[in-house]
């Protein structure tokens, strides 16, 4: 799937046209910094709102039952199929990678 980079003042509209799309998303957070490997932050879980604030330059993801910060985004990367976003992996200014997954929730018939 492609990757776009998308500049900073593209940041704050594009989340905040996109978090009115995430009904019933939910996401899997992975870090990867200078430590070796990847540390799950979440699996699974349900999410409500992407938001970038350009004045405390933090890019914040949140849900109902969590808050993931990202203090001094230098990079927004998503990964896209068409219309449809993947995944979106931002690098802070410490050069640690926030890699962002979302999910359709499963469907369980119901019997």
């Amino acid at each position: 799937m492609p990757l776009t980079q998308l500049s900073k003042s593209q940041w704050q509209p594009y989340f905040d046209r996109f978090s009115r799309t995430l009904a019933a998303k939910r996401v899997e957070i992975e870090t990867a910094g200078l430590a070796p490997g990847r540390h799950v932050q979440g699996e699974s879980i349900p999410v409500a709102r992407i938001s970038y604030d350009p004045t405390a330059d933090v890019l914040v993801l949140s849900g109902d039952q969590f808050e993931h910060v990202i203090r001094h985004p230098k990079e927004v990367h998503l990964e896209h199929e068409f219309e449809w976003v993947h995944g979106i992996e931002v690098v802070d200014q410490g050069g640690e990678r926030h890699i962002m997954v979302l999910k359709d929730p499963l469907l369980v018939p119901v019997t």
